[in-house]
């Protein structure tokens, strides 16, 4: 029970769940008595099953602390969760028993996924002459991998309306209906935030006033929360929305927001950079046309 880290002992035979601590309790959503119920598979995806049971085997010939790694826990809610897992054997009611620490590490290891992710498409953009909506497509894949549940998309804004930029996991019928939507107080998560120029957190679609008009069109594509933020142009000017989906009802976690905020600075560099180029390729292609003429 002093363990700040959530705690459990199991049979190693039967894979039973004997004791818990509080603190695994707390973390992963199960009362004590569901979690007495419980194996140790029960908390896994099961993809993680083949992973487990060769730590298993491992554990069986080391007598010190066990090492098992890093592996994929699932709390009650659906969340995965990227846990450091040390443990060792002792004797419980005449049972060949393992006492596990599981130390939850999910928003170190984005993090530095992230990082990598941020510098591979800064290499795409510097190295190659890809479109913009290619790379910006690569980014939300890359970033959908790092969160999971997440759909993002990116909106371009132009002359009050919205177009559809990058939505790589969007249902298609959504995607193509987002275009040429008008921006406006009251027209979605997006639209809105692309006309107030502000950060916009829907954490329930249906029960958003913002969100009257569409309601039945996120239903119908299986969208229940929708955060949007404006990208903005070196001038202030809003250029286009960066939105975050999900099939669930949800409020962002505080690594969520971070990720979230930070994307928004690096998709407003890409397209800026983007820009730039395109301009500078337009203006020596004008003058190579000049000088060809005289």
């Amino acid at each position: 029970e002093a363990s700040p880290l959530p705690s459990y002992i199991f049979d190693r035979e039967t894979l039973r769940i004997l004791d818990v601590n509080r603190r695994m309790s707390e973390q992963y959503g199960y009362t004590r008595e569901e979690l007495l119920a419980m194996t140790i598979r029960d908390i896994r995806p099961a993809d993680q099953i083949p992973l487990l049971q060769a730590n298993l085997e491992k554990a069986m010939h080391n007598k010190g602390v066990i090492h098992f790694g890093v592996m994929i826990h699932h709390h009650k809610d659906g969340t995965r969760k990227q846990v450091d897992i040390n443990g060792k054997r002792i004797r419980l009611q005449d049972r060949d028993c393992i006492m596990v620490q599981a130390h939850d590490i999910t928003d170190r290891v984005i993090k530095g996924n992230l990082d990598q992710l941020e510098r591979n498409v800064i290499e795409m953009t510097l190295r190659s002459k890809t479109d913009i909506a290619v790379i910006l497509s690569e980014y939300l894949v890359g970033l959908e991998a790092l969160i999971s549940g997440l759909m993002a998309s990116i909106l371009r804004v132009s002359d009050g309306r919205v177009y559809n930029w990058a939505s790589p996991s969007l249902p298609a019928f959504y995607a193509d209906a987002l275009n040429g939507l008008t921006i406006g107080p009251a027209e979605g998560s997006c639209g809105t935030a692309a006309y107030t120029g502000k950060q916009v957190i829907v954490s329930s679609i249906e029960k958003s006033s913002l969100w009257k008009k569409y309601a039945e069109l996120a239903k119908a594509a299986g969208l229940s929360a929708c955060w949007s933020t404006p990208i903005l142009n070196p001038q202030g000017k809003v250029i286009a929305t960066f939105a975050n989906y999900y099939s669930d009802v949800r409020t962002p976690s505080a690594i969520e927001l971070e990720i979230f905020n930070r994307a928004a600075v690096l998709i407003s560099i890409l397209i800026e950079s983007y820009e730039k180029e395109q301009n500078l390729r337009i203006s020596y292609e004008r003058f190579e046309h000049v000088t060809k003429a005289t």
